[in-house]
């Protein structure tokens, strides 16, 4: 249940993040991207302050944080027990790794 949770929590703020970048990047004008911007900024606000209101109901946690914390609490006792926490594990590794990778080419990247 605590995993459920928490990953259709993140789910949805990582899609309102993902829609709101890929509006800014599709429109040109940059006043139309800045309401895309706000209004997405809002809506994952939103989102945070309603999940922080009911998630004492739902999981027992105060915060996005704590369940968070939680969840990894409860991967890392049943890590051993089954290979697919250990597959998952490595492919994490490896998407931090390479979000690193693309940090540094982005800082490193000049437009032309």
């Amino acid at each position: 249940w605590i995993a459920s949770v928490f990953h259709f929590l993140s789910g949805l703020l990582l899609f309102a993040t993902g829609i709101g970048m890929r509006a800014n990047i599709a429109i040109e004008c940059p006043y139309t991207g800045r309401v895309i911007i706000y209004s997405s900024l809002a809506a994952m606000c939103h989102m945070l302050g309603t999940l922080n209101t009911n998630l004492n109901s739902l999981t027992g946690t105060s915060n996005i944080v704590q369940l968070f914390f939680l969840y990894v609490r409860m991967l890392v006792s049943s890590w051993p027990n089954c290979w697919l926490n250990i597959l998952s594990s490595v492919f994490s590794v490896g998407s931090f790794y390479a979000a690193l990778r693309m940090m540094v080419h982005l800082w490193h990247w000049k437009p032309l």
